[in-house]
């Protein structure tokens, strides 16, 4: 028996205590991540908020999930209001800028990289390439590219960017 296991029958008897006690739905909530099951743990997160609006860890384990999800504004929105819940929470803070920095207008054409995630965003790319290539659309391939080798540029240019200005803001 593994130690995630070993967990979810220890979360049981918390529930059976306190069945909608905010240590319960943290629980729930970070064996069905460690399971993968994001889903699940998008789920539990929703009913954690459902029934604790205000807490700060509902707030921020629904961050977690939007940004999981690649719902960056969502995530936003939820670590900021955690963090007005508990000032004192440093884990939320950072989470709260990282997730505003991802949410900037400016990073908008990275989302399907947030959203898919980097390896499929890789597939998909490398799949369209080859498929031109072997239908014979080989000035289309070449635009597709370039297109492709401009938004990895941008990738890694855009969010070092965009923090400096966000930072430049937050003083003035």
């Amino acid at each position: 028996m593994g130690q995630i296991d070993k967990a979810e029958r220890l979360v049981a008897l918390a529930a059976a205590e306190e069945p909608e006690g905010p240590g319960v739905f943290a629980a729930r909530f970070q064996i069905a991540y460690a399971r993968g099951d994001d889903r699940t743990a998008a789920r539990v997160a929703r009913e954690f908020l459902g029934v604790w609006p205000e807490h700060p860890s509902a707030l921020a384990l629904h961050g977690v999930s939007a940004a999981e999800r690649g719902r960056m504004t969502a995530a936003a929105r939820s670590f900021g209001q955690a963090v007005a819940h508990d000032p004192n929470d440093a884990d939320a803070a950072d989470a709260a800028w990282e997730s505003r920095v991802y949410a900037h207008p400016l990073l908008l054409p990275l989302r399907p990289l947030y959203r898919l995630g980097v390896f499929r965003t890789w597939l998909i790319a490398i799949g369209t390439l080859v498929a031109l290539n072997l239908t014979g659309f080989y000035r289309t391939a070449t635009l597709v590219g370039f297109g492709w080798l401009l938004l990895c540029v941008y990738s890694w240019i855009a969010p070092a960017l965009v923090r400096r200005l966000l930072r430049r803001r937050w003083r003035a």
